[in-house]
């Protein structure tokens, strides 16, 4: 899906990127505002501990 050297994108269903930490899965944190609409998107592709 990402074929470009932006390294990420939007598709029709949400988003892709290239974290460079393979396939698996991430952790994932969404904020919302007072009316309940996505207002931020974090994605954990790694841990602080090295």
């Amino acid at each position: 899906m990402v074929a470009s050297d932006a390294q990420g994108g939007v598709v029709p269903s949400g988003a892709v990127s290239m974290s460079g930490y393979g396939d698996g899965m991430y952790e994932v944190k969404v904020k919302y505002n007072l009316s309940k609409e996505v207002v931020g998107v974090k994605i954990e592709f790694g841990d602080d501990d090295g």
